[in-house]
């Protein structure tokens, strides 16, 4: 399995509190007021630091 992923962060005192993709597909991944958009998502992320490659 090949997968890359890009993650972009930045700090806001107000955050627009929404994920946009800029790679296919593009646009609006999640934000406020969409299906599935509050909670906890841990259990999608395991494994993934064993995918990372540290240097």
């Amino acid at each position: 399995m090949n997968r890359k992923f890009t993650l972009v962060m930045g700090h806001a005192n107000e955050p627009e509190r929404r994920i946009d993709s800029y790679v296919r597909p593009r646009g609006c991944l999640t934000k406020p007021g969409m299906p599935n958009n509050s909670g906890s998502h841990l259990h999608e992320y395991e494994g993934i630091g064993a995918a990372m490659v540290t240097g």
